[in-house]
Parts: structure tokens; sequence; C-alpha cells
């Protein structure tokens, strides 16, 4: 049963707990069963259910079998590396190149597709993880997993003159990569720009769900709410001000007229696009948002589509971006065409049915802020490396993520969206700015440095406040920025370079 240890040294080694040390053992078991044990493919479905399952326990406030259901999902990513592994003929070595297909698999799936745990996520407060915009977060994640395969050979072979070599090129590469991490802050020339300010609402999911219960006109108080928390804030004279995600809500009346780009309420008043109109002149200065609003004619339903939207007006032009990747079963339902029941099914078992019904937006859009351009990503869409990196190409220099988290109240959820955060920041060498309704909202330099909001008694989790912090922006182009994932697709023809050698071996 030690093969167990697995599962909880990983769980262990992520943000929350952040023991990133365990990260570099925890494979150790799971990888001496693949080579002595037996039942190999029922372990590794195993281990990767119990660590799943644990890792998402957060999902519990969505529903108690949100997690139990992601951990049998997830786990077969832990089935399909024993499976490679097994095709290669059991070449231990092989194991950090699967590790890394697996991982860019959990980027690029449709609904399964969360990469919520990648091992580079682990090492966000070392050195070494600034190596992340040479090659990508999943380059930190291969030397991870190659010094586990080490272990695992020392332990089960011994240390033979091959094994000695390869100790020899991973300690070269990882000092290379701790002197890479504390020399590249000062290499990197940044600049700081105008102070942003972010608002922080701290409004319970629960409360917010009541809103949207109640009659339209009730849906102010939330943007009240934020324009005094906001107006307490302005002394200082920010040159953007940043609401998190949703805080203009649909029952409010935003109803987005592509044709005159403007918002309008189905009732014809133009009540939504003027309450930011409202907010821009009070405290007159450019101004962004989450909202939430109905594109087509809303006399007619079924040329109505529902997006999940961040705004930005500069007193003259209102910019919208939409968000691409929707949260399966939380914002959009997966095979709802084929399967209608679904929404039902969904609705009676989670808090999210009634949110399922949003459209996902058609491309990137840059917002330019005075002489910035920013980059507008909401929710998890931060987690996406693909996306950050598009932006980059833009030419953006500053991502604004306006996000809500008030569904996962003070749990793990926080801080390991928050660490994926800053890796992301790290690859593309880009500022982040992360507003959200209930913490953590931070202002992440190009390094994958924070600036947290805390309240007056330090918290920084479920809290009402502001952070003032001027975004520090960089036109240095990194390796992962202008390639993208190489280096995956290096492991990918090494893999399959790999397999067929080994069975024309055992012809």
């Amino acid at each position: 049963m030690y093969f167990l240890l697995t599962p909880v040294l990983l769980f262990l080694s992520f943000a929350g707990i952040g023991l990133s040390i365990s990260a570099w053992a925890a494979l150790i078991p799971f990888f001496y069963y693949l080579v002595v044990g037996k039942r190999k493919w029922l372990v590794s479905y195993f281990c990767g259910f119990l660590f799943f399952t644990a890792g998402f326990y957060w999902t519990y406030h969505i529903s108690p079998l949100a997690a139990p259901a992601m951990g049998l999902v997830f786990a077969l990513y832990f089935l399909c590396s024993y499976i490679l592994f097994y095709l290669t003929r059991a070449n231990l070595y092989a194991l950090p190149f699967i590790w890394v297909i697996i991982e860019f698999i959990q980027d690029v799936l449709p609904v399964a597709g969360v990469p919520w745990f990648h091992l580079a996520y682990t090492q966000v407060d070392t050195n070494f993880i600034q190596t992340a915009d040479i090659l990508g977060s999943k380059f930190v994640g291969f030397i991870i997993v190659l010094f586990n395969v080490i272990l695992t050979d020392i332990l089960i072979y011994g240390l033979s003159p091959r094994t000695k070599k390869i100790l020899g090129m991973f300690a070269s590469v990882y000092l290379f990569g701790i002197a890479y991490g504390i020399a590249v802050p000062h290499l990197i020339k940044t600049k700081p720009v105008g102070e942003t300010l972010i608002v922080q609402g701290k409004i319970e999911q629960e409360a917010k769900e009541e809103i949207l219960r109640k009659v339209r006109d009730s849906a102010h108080l939330i943007v009240e709410l934020y324009n005094d928390l906001t107006e307490k804030s302005i002394s200082s004279s920010p040159s953007l001000i940043v609401w998190p995600e949703t805080t203009f809500i649909a029952k409010f009346g935003f109803f987005y007229c592509s044709s005159c780009n403007e918002f309008h309420n189905p009732y014809g008043e133009r009540r939504g696009f003027d309450a930011v109109k409202a907010s821009h002149r009070k405290f007159k200065t450019n101004f962004i948002s989450g909202a939430e609003y109905v594109s087509g004619r809303h006399d007619n339903p079924e040329d109505m589509q529902a997006f999940n939207s961040i705004i930005f007006y500069d007193g003259k032009d209102l910019k919208v971006y939409s968000k691409r990747r929707l949260v399966p079963f939380g914002e959009y339902i997966p095979f709802i065409g084929t399967f209608p029941f679904l929404r039902e099914i969904i609705a009676s078992l989670t808090k999210l049915g009634q949110l399922s019904s949003f459209t996902s937006g058609s491309g990137p859009v840059i917002f330019d802020h005075n002489t910035v351009k920013l980059g507008p990503l909401t929710c998890f869409e931060i987690i996406f490396d693909d996306l950050v990196r598009e932006y980059k190409g833009l030419g953006a220099h500053l991502i604004i993520n306006c996000s809500n988290e008030a569904w996962f109240k003070t749990t793990l959820e926080l801080d390991q969206i928050t660490s994926i955060a800053r890796v992301r920041a790290i690859e593309n060498r880009i500022a982040i700015c992360r507003a959200t309704n209930s913490g953590i909202s931070s202002m992440i330099d190009p390094f994958g440095r924070p600036v947290f909001l805390y309240d007056e008694s330090g918290e920084k989790k479920f809290v009402r406040g502001t952070l003032k912090s001027a975004p520090q922006i960089t036109d240095y182009i990194p390796i992962f920025a202008r390639f993208g994932n190489l280096f995956v697709y290096a492991c990918v023809l090494f893999i399959i370079f790999n397999i067929i050698r080994s069975w024309k071996a055992k012809k």
C-alpha cells in the first residue's frame, strides 16, 4: 500500500499547503510500483482517483458529488500514463516525457481538459520556476518527474554508471535553473505604469443568487456597493479601476445591442450602459468590470445568447470581451443538444443549473488603456497558457483577469488559481491584474511576484477592500511566448520513436 503515499505527497505539494519539496519525491512510490507491482492499471487509476478527488475537494460547495465525479474522470490521466509506460516496454526514463504529454492533453481536451494540477505550480515560490519562460511550465514539471525517476532507479537498481551520468545532467540543469531564477529579475527591465485600483466586494454567492431570484431592480445593490468601495479609495486618482467578474448581472438590464454597440435592458431603456457611464463620470478614469449580457433581439428568444464578459469604457468607446473557455457543467452543459435531460439532472445535483447557459466568445480583444494594451480573461481562463501567450503575441502588456471565486469560500481553490496565474505571468513575462469578488485579488509582476489585497487584520481571503498598485510591464518577449510548446511536441516525438523502437526490439 506504499503507493498511496503518492496522492498524499502530491496533495501536500500544491498551493495552500505549499510543501513544494514533497513534489520532488511524491511520484517515487507510484513509479516504484509500476516497475515491481501487480495490477498496475488498477493501482494507477486508484492513485489518480484519490489525488484528484482530494485535490478538487473544494468543489463540495457546488455539489458533494463533484469531487468524486472529477476524480473518476481525471484518474484516467494516471491510467494513460501507465498505458504509455507499458507501450515503451517499462522504460523508466520515458516517464518524464509521458508526464509532459499527459499535462498537455489536460490543456487541450474540451470537457475534461482542466490543467489545474500541473507539477510546475508546486514550485511557484522557488527560483527554478523562472525557467518556465524558456520552454514553458511543462519543462519544469519534466525536471521534477525526472528527479523522481532517478531516485526510483537508484532505489530499484542501485547507482549504476548510467544513472550517475543522468544524475549529473539533472544537477547541471537544476543548478542552471537556480542561477537563472536569481539573475533574470535583474536582466529584464520593467517599468511601472499608472496606478490601478482593484476593488473586492466580498459578496457571498448565496447573496448574489438571492438578488438574481428577486426582481431586476434589486441588482443595482451590487453596483452600489462597488461604487461606494471605489469612492472611498479614489483619492489618489488611479488611471484604471477594475471590478470583478459579473459585477453587472443580467437582471440589471444588461442587453447588448451589437448593431449600436450599446447596452439596453429588455424593456428598451439604456439602463445597464447608463450605469457604466455613471460610474465613469463619478470616478473620471478608465473603467473595467465583469458583466453578464444578452446579445440578439430581445423580442426573439431564439435569437438571444448570454455571455460572461468583461467591459472596458474610457468615456468614449465601449469594448467588450466575452469568455471563450467556459466552465463545463457550470457555465454550459456539454452535449446538452444531444441529451437535453442533462439540464434537469445537473440542476437537481448542483447549485449551478441556472448558470449553465452561456455562449462562448468569438476571440481575443485588446483594450487600449492610454499607452498600455490590456488583455482580458475571465475567471479560470487564466489557467490556459495558450490564451495568455496569445495576448502576449498581440502586444498586451497587462492581463486583466476578472473572477468570482465566492463559490469556494476560503478553500485552497483560491490559493491554487493564484499560483497558476503567477506561473502564467512568468512564462510570458507579462503582468497580471486579478480582480476577484472574494479573493485572492492581486497585482502580479512579470516574474510572478504578487502584491495581495489584504484587509486590516491581514486576511486576503473573503474580505472586502481595495488594492492600489502600479503594474510593472515589459516589452521583453521570452522564448516560450515566441515559440510556445515546442518542448511538448519534442516529447511526443520522443515517445512515438521510443514505442516503435521498443516493439521492434521485442520482435
